[in-house]
């Protein structure tokens, strides 16, 4: 019986690892009936099949065989209870085997300390192992399998490569213990090998996976922010326009004299107030984004109010200051003319600082429900794929250029964002 129990220790290892990353996954429709069924089937498949019919096997090679087919067997079956690729699924459990023998093989290093090494604790100490490093793994790599969307965007080039090398890497450590070598030296290099090919699996599967999105993201904003720089200008240049037409129309009106009937001078009075929005922040690329803004509000009839110091953000560039106050906008007017209410649609802005600490705050109403991600409020817009919520990512990024943040919170029908940003002391 103990015999027993002591190979079973393996499989069910394996099967904590790998739901480390697949519960991050989409579940299936009875999702916990067919995962308990699969997990005792496979305990009792596996722990059998090393008892009985692995000794009978004829020779090494065929023992290889049905060592990596018994790896790779439960994946299918975990198709029935996550969502995702067929590879992905593959990968994870593939994944789940590297963490496992990572943390196997540094339970042989801790019993190289001859206060480790008994018989009657061995298992004991391996068990301990891996679940100390899998309560390690628990702190960050559920979150980062959520952020790259792991079950979705998986790259079949680098999922294959790194399966190909953990099953690598398991074949030979095992080959080494077939081997049955007292040498301290080749059980402290195998460990070392096994944990570091490994650990390399683990960062094809997941940090390289995180980098590339990472980098790709970057690159997204940086081309958006040079976009807005562009539209900064031609904001410019229309919103001196619209002033100096403003300033004809104003004079016009003085001089109309009779020429004009009342209903006339009303309909010019309405034009000039929809399109006369000059902002004097004191900061003149915030003065042409409120004023650009302003128009959009009022042609929506939205009431839009600012308060503050435009001076504050005189340490922006112009693309940052465009590209964080505009995005800030543009999400109250895409929440704001949804709405039914129009005593609600209602905007405000406000600008103030606390030492070095700079705030923008931004409030309005909103109808239905706001999902996060991320702490981020994800668009409910359908956008070319890759741009989907990069505004608000948009404005996380320029923010954490400037060791600052973002804060959002929706309740009782009210969202409110806070952006900070810590002033440069050389400002």
């Amino acid at each position: 019986m103990a015999a027993i129990l002591k190979l079973a220790v393996y499989p069910f290892e394996t099967l904590l690892a790998q739901a480390i990353i697949l519960f991050c996954f989409p579940k299936k429709r009875h999702f916990v009936l067919s995962y308990f069924l699969i997990v005792i089937g496979y305990l009792v498949y596996d722990t059998a099949f090393n008892f009985y019919s692995l000794p009978l096997l004829p020779n090494l090679f065929l023992k290889f065989v049905m060592m990596f087919f018994n790896l790779l067997i439960i994946a299918p079956f975990f198709c029935l209870c996550f969502e995702g690729p067929f590879i992905a699924i593959v990968s994870a459990c593939t994944g789940g085997v590297a963490i496992q023998h990572i943390g196997y093989h540094i339970n042989i290093l801790l019993t190289q300390i001859p206060a480790l090494s008994a018989s009657n604790i061995s298992s004991i100490v391996e068990l301990a192992s891996c679940l100390s490093l899998y309560a390690f793994l628990i702190f960050f790599l559920p979150k980062l399998i959520k952020r790259i969307k792991y079950y979705e965007n998986c790259n079949p080039l680098t999922l294959t490569i790194s399966i190909i090398i953990v099953l690598i890497c398991v074949g030979i450590t095992r080959l080494t213990r077939e081997g049955r070598s007292s040498s301290i030296y080749i059980i402290v290099s195998t460990s070392l090998y096994a944990i570091t090919s490994c650990s390399l699996a683990l960062f094809i599967q997941f940090g390289m996976h995180y980098l590339v999105e990472l980098k790709s993201e970057n690159f997204i904003l940086n081309h958006i922010r040079e976009q807005e720089k562009k539209q900064y200008d031609i904001s410019k240049g229309d919103v001196e326009l619209l002033n100096i037409k403003c300033h004809d129309l104003k004079h016009l009106l003085k001089s109309s004299g009779n020429v004009l009937s009342d209903s006339e001078k009303r309909n010019l009075e309405n034009i000039i107030y929809d399109y006369d929005s000059q902002f004097k922040t004191g900061n003149e690329i915030l003065d042409v984004i409120l004023s650009e803004k302003n128009y959009q509000f009022r042609t929506r009839k939205i009431d839009f109010t600012f308060l503050g110091d435009g001076t504050l953000l005189d340490f922006l560039t112009k693309a940052e200051t465009y590209s964080l106050v505009g995005n800030l906008l543009n999400n109250c007017l895409e929440a704001v003319e949804k709405l039914d209410d129009q005593e609600k649609k209602i905007v405000s802005m406000c600008l103030s600082n606390k030492g070095s600490l700079v705030f923008i705050d931004t409030v309005n109403y909103y109808q239905g429900s706001v999902a996060f991600e991320n702490g981020l409020p994800q668009t409910s817009k359908k956008v070319e794929l890759g741009y989907h919520g990069i505004g608000m990512k948009s404005i996380e990024y320029t923010a954490r250029e400037f060791h600052g943040g973002v804060n959002c919170k929706a309740e009782n029908g009210i969202f409110r964002v806070n952006v900070y940003l810590v002033k440069p002391v050389n400002i």
